[in-house]
């Protein structure tokens, strides 16, 4: 499974949505499911799935799909 597609899956989980309806532009409270805690269920699915551990300062980053991706970087992912 690619990092993108692990990714995908943490964002479904998390939010409870289709793996369809996770794209570039789904962010906060796009959706009604992201709230605040699925905010941090997400962070939990993301620290899980690239068994990293996110640094507190980059929580309130993680604020666009997009934007998470980036930040994942920052911890050595790489996404094709």
């Amino acid at each position: 499974m690619s990092n993108s597609e692990k990714l995908i899956g943490a964002f479904s989980n998390a939010l409870g949505i289709q793996r369809e309806k996770v794209n570039e532009q789904l962010s906060y409270q796009s959706v009604k499911q992201w709230d605040s805690i699925a905010h941090m269920v997400l962070v939990a699915e993301i620290e899980d799935s690239f068994n990293i551990r996110i640094e507190d300062k980059d929580i309130m980053e993680m604020d666009t799909f997009l934007n998470t991706r980036q930040l994942l970087e920052k911890y050595d992912i790489q996404f094709d």
